[in-house]
């Protein structure tokens, strides 16, 4: 079981507990079934979720907070009790749940996304953050996406991963420099340089020939083309898993594209 599952399993007991403990209509919890439930949340707490919270970036506020409602909790059960203090203490748990869940989803994301990098990636991440972060922002982001199996919308990855592009042919070919060029002319209906031309004009001044050029030119295009694809993609209700399948395979298609311009003109 992951960290998740094990957070989302003390979820569940709680919320069973809050069921349980809602129906009750005396002033005390006398009955030893309740009772039983609580200290079996508060020990999954104690025994399994409790050593996850460290590791995933929250703050020691939070898990005070939750250390003692869990430990009154076990207290309560242990004897005869009104009912209002369990409330109490389902009340802060329940309130504090939703962002320890967020927490720990983040942290299972991380971790996954860390373990699907290629050599590329690395190499491409490590060399974007030190010359554009934000496009390694949108790459990594777009790399998460990919290795989240519960995801069900990938045109926003595509989009990440042209601005991850952009982001970098702007940096190492400013509009200004490339439209100053001899012979440099807009493309139709452009009023600045296009992608693919960014790219020859980097190439050409490390004084590339024109069919070293064609291998990134073409990728370039592709990402064009595949981007486009997915910002009018529309998915039919009754087929959302082929929908998600396709888009998933479109970006991971676009990735590559992608990693053929930016190994090449990042000379990785």
């Amino acid at each position: 079981m992951d960290h998740t599952q094990e957070w989302q399993s003390l979820c569940d007991a709680v919320d069973a507990l809050h069921r349980t403990v809602s129906r009750t209509r005396s002033v005390h919890v006398n009955d030893e079934g309740a009772r039983g439930q609580a200290r079996a949340a508060a020990q999954l707490y104690m025994r399994n979720a409790r050593p996850l919270l460290s590791n995933a970036a929250i703050d020691d506020e939070t898990i005070g907070r939750l250390d003692v409602a869990f430990q009154e909790l076990l207290r309560l059960a242990s004897s005869r009790n009104v009912t209002d203090a369990y409330q109490k203490r389902l009340r802060i748990i329940r309130r504090l749940a939703p962002t320890i869940s967020a927490a720990l989803e983040l942290k299972a994301g991380e971790h996954r996304s860390h373990e699907a990098l290629t050599s590329s990636d690395k190499q491409i991440i490590q060399t974007l953050e030190r010359t554009v972060p934000s496009a390694a922002l949108s790459y990594r982001q777009a790399l998460a996406d990919l290795s989240d199996a519960g995801r069900v919308s990938f045109r926003g990855s595509g989009t990440e991963l042209r601005e991850a592009l952009r982001e970098v042919l702007d940096h190492l070919a400013p509009d200004r420099e490339v439209m100053a060029m001899d012979g440099f002319k807009l493309e139709k209906d452009r009023q600045k340089p296009t992608m693919r031309q960014k790219v020859m004009h980097i190439l050409k001044a490390r004084g590339r020939s024109k069919t070293a050029m064609g291998s990134p030119s073409e990728a370039v295009e592709m990402v064009e083309g595949l981007t486009g694809n997915l910002a009018r993609s529309v998915y039919n209700h009754g087929s959302l898993s082929t929908h998600v399948h396709s888009t998933h395979q479109d970006v991971a298609r676009l990735k590559r594209y992608v990693d053929v311009v930016l190994l090449d003109i990042l000379e990785l």
